[in-house]
C-alpha cells in the first residue's frame, strides 16, 4: 500500500522477529516490550515514532509519513 501511495519515493521497512530480535539494543528493547504486553504486535514506527500497534491503520501511517515530505501519487 505504501509503494502505491508513494511511488518513486524511497523508504525502508525493517521487519523484526520479536522471538529472535537482532543485536540492536533499541530493536531488542521494543521486542521485549511487545513480549511483555506493553505494546501490541505488530508495532509500526516511522522515524522512531509509534504510529500504530495491534491493528495499525494505514491512514495514521500515511499522516506520519507525510510529515517527512512524502506526497501522494497523482497517477
Amino acid at each position: 500500500a505504501l509503494k502505491r501511495k508513494y511511488p518513486n519515493q524511497p523508504f525502508r521497512i525493517t521487519y523484526i522477529d520479536i522471538e529472535h530480535p537482532p543485536e540492536n539494543e533499541h530493536q531488542k528493547e521494543l521486542s521485549e516490550r511487545i513480549l511483555d504486553d506493553e505494546f501490541f504486535y505488530p508495532l509500526v514506527l516511522v522515524e522512531d515514532q509509534i504510529v500504530g500497534e495491534g491493528n495499525p491503520k494505514l491512514k495514521d501511517i500515511y499522516q506520519e509519513m507525510e510529515k517527512y515530505g512524502y506526497t501522494e501519487s497523482s497517477e
